[in-house]
């Protein structure tokens, strides 16, 4: 039987905030062989329509396809797929190449993961919590309830963006300060969190020195792209103490190359749905570690977790909550239908292709495990970044 194709969209209500970087709502390819069916995400590429619309375009090549395999889809990768013309081609790529790794998973009996070459799960999976979707308000009152909620669940280790209010233009200093107060509160109340902290690349770098300055002063656990030009990140990574994390909207090892060649970052942020796929995460983790840096992946909302274990150096993985109702707000960022209902099931670790809760799945976890799993997580993160960073001092930052 041929090859057929989907795509379910579920409105997102968080998903529109003036705060996110990418919004929009839930959209997912399915592909199938009239016996099984893979899943793969097309959100936030920025236009649903048109990532659609090319979704299927792209498909042209893969629906005759009578024997699909991870040797077909690389030759696809390193062909047609190769070289997207823009961020939302990448992000069609992106999502039908997850749909079929599941499709292949399936088919083969195992979870997606082990099609990587790794037999067996880690014993346990770092994880740090980002709380954008669940702020309503971002005032100081909001992320504190929304943080106490985290730690209640039992993360130590957290992310915010709180400079939604710098703009390219204007005096982005000024723009910065209410944001930079707001952190120092924030790092003054909750002493016990790591913190990380993501600019979705709204500074420029002559501007950013002051920030810079000020952000070193909270021993932060990365700080998250200021901005994407490699020779500035590098310039900053060498006056600043602190970890530079960077490439979230980077498609393939080609994107990825600049910013290791320039020596620019720590941790590289390659996202399955928008990278390419596995594959190319695969490759991406490959390539990072040839020059010593870390791989963090965000969270996709299928993919979760066998993102994490298919990169190499993985570093750890970010979660929005470990089941329904970890944060306020921020209910819709749960797993859709069917899976919901599993949310906070111990899964023994060979559910087939991406159907899985994250670590109960892979590492045969209960929800009572994760504050366990986050605080070895958080302090193994802070004797690595000790031995590995021994700059010290504010430097030039």
């Amino acid at each position: 039987m041929a090859l057929k194709l989907s795509v379910s969209t579920a409105f997102d209500p968080d998903g529109h905030k003036p705060g996110l970087r990418l919004q929009g709502d839930w959209v997912h390819v399915l592909i199938t062989d009239g016996r099984h069916w893979g899943v793969g995400e097309l959100s936030h590429s920025g236009d649903d329509a048109r990532c659609i619309q090319t979704a299927r375009e792209l498909f042209a090549v893969v629906e005759t396809s009578r024997s699909l395999s991870l040797e077909l889809l690389q030759a696809w990768r390193v062909g047609n797929w190769s070289n997207p013309a823009d961020f939302i081609t990448a992000t069609a790529i992106s999502g039908l190449e997850q749909a079929l790794v599941d499709l292949i998973a399936q088919q083969a009996g195992v979870p997606s993961w082990q099609l990587f070459g790794n037999p067996t799960p880690p014993s346990d999976v770092p994880v740090y919590a980002t709380l954008n979707r669940a702020l309503t308000s971002r005032t100081e009152s909001d992320y504190g309830a929304v943080i106490e909620a985290a730690l209640q669940a039992g993360f130590t280790s957290l992310k915010v963006a709180p400079f939604d209010q710098v703009e390219p233009a204007g005096d982005q200093r000024a723009q910065a300060r209410e944001a930079l107060e707001l952190m120092e509160k924030l790092v003054r109340r909750f002493p016990a969190v790591s913190w990380r902290v993501d600019c979705h690349a709204r500074f420029v770098p002559k501007t950013f020195a002051p920030v810079a300055r000020r952000l070193a002063s909270l021993s932060l656990a990365w700080l998250e792209e200021p901005f994407v030009d490699p020779t500035a990140l590098a310039a900053l990574r060498q006056a600043c103490p602190i970890p530079i994390a960077a490439g979230e909207l980077f498609f393939g090892p080609q994107g990825f190359l600049p910013l290791l060649q320039a020596n620019a970052v720590d941790v590289i942020m390659p996202d399955v749905k928008h990278c390419g796929g596995f594959l190319a995460l695969r490759e991406i983790g490959e390539l990072a570690e040839s020059f010593g840096v870390k791989v963090s992946p965000p969270q996709p909302l299928r993919a979760r977790f066998h993102h994490r274990l298919v990169a190499r150096r993985g570093h750890h993985a970010e979660c929005h909550r470990p089941g329904d109702s970890l944060l306020p707000g921020s209910g819709s960022n749960t797993l859709p239908a069917p899976d919901r209902k599993r949310a906070h099931e111990a899964t023994p670790p060979n559910r087939l292709g991406l159907r899985c809760h994250p670590l109960a799945s892979l590492c045969g976890l209960t929800p009572s495990a994760w504050p366990r799993i986050c605080q070895r997580g958080c302090e193994r993160e802070r004797a690595e970044n000790s031995s590995t960073r021994s700059r010290s001092g504010l430097r030039n930052c």
